[in-house]
């Protein structure tokens, strides 16, 4: 009786814990994000090879450019480990 009352409430706290919502702490909104966040570094960008040996020469300085318009401080990619 007392095996069957444990094995009840276990399964009874699982099902409950499987039901939760789950927040994600890390998600902010984008308006908050853009009043939190004031510098960001750009890391080199993965390029497939057939797209060329000088794509990232190209594609890291137009996303840095975006990001300076868009009011961001840029640590650029060159400077990134």
């Amino acid at each position: 009786m007392k095996q069957t009352m444990i094995a009840t409430t276990l399964l009874t706290a699982l099902v409950a814990a499987g039901c939760a919502s789950v927040s994600d702490p890390f998600r902010i909104s984008p308006e908050e994000f853009r009043r939190r966040v004031k510098t960001i570094a750009v890391a080199n960008v993965a390029i497939p090879s057939d797209l060329g040996e000088g794509a990232p020469a190209k594609l890291n300085p137009a996303i840095e450019a975006k990001l300076q318009q868009a009011g961001f401080t840029v640590v650029p990619a060159q400077q990134v480990r």
